[in-house]
């Protein structure tokens, strides 16, 4: 059983490193959910995971942010934000927690 183990975090670490991109767009998806940001992260992932998260995270940032003179001002809110009906479930723990 430890061997299967074992061999599944290795293919995970394998993924991990090929995706990096598409892991920084994970990452900064659930990092910019306000129900979950880097919480989820420091609850679900191993420390050292948590911390290549949010060098990405940074990366991804500073390659995308633009100067706030160049961007058009914000609208204002109007309308209320409606509570996902999937919410409840996104936040149960998973089995076996």
């Amino acid at each position: 059983m430890k061997l299967s183990v074992d061999a599944g975090w290795e293919k995970l670490k394998e993924y991990w490193n090929k995706d990096v991109d598409l892991a920084s767009i994970y990452i900064a998806a659930i990092a910019l959910d306000p129900t979950r940001k880097m919480s989820y992260f420091t609850a679900h992932w191993q420390p050292e995971w948590v911390e290549d998260a949010r060098r990405l995270l940074l990366q991804l940032w500073q390659r995308h942010n633009t100067p706030t003179s160049t961007r058009p001002p914000p609208e204002a809110a109007t309308e209320a934000i409606e509570v996902p009906e999937f919410l409840p479930w996104m936040n149960a723990p998973l089995a076996g927690e």
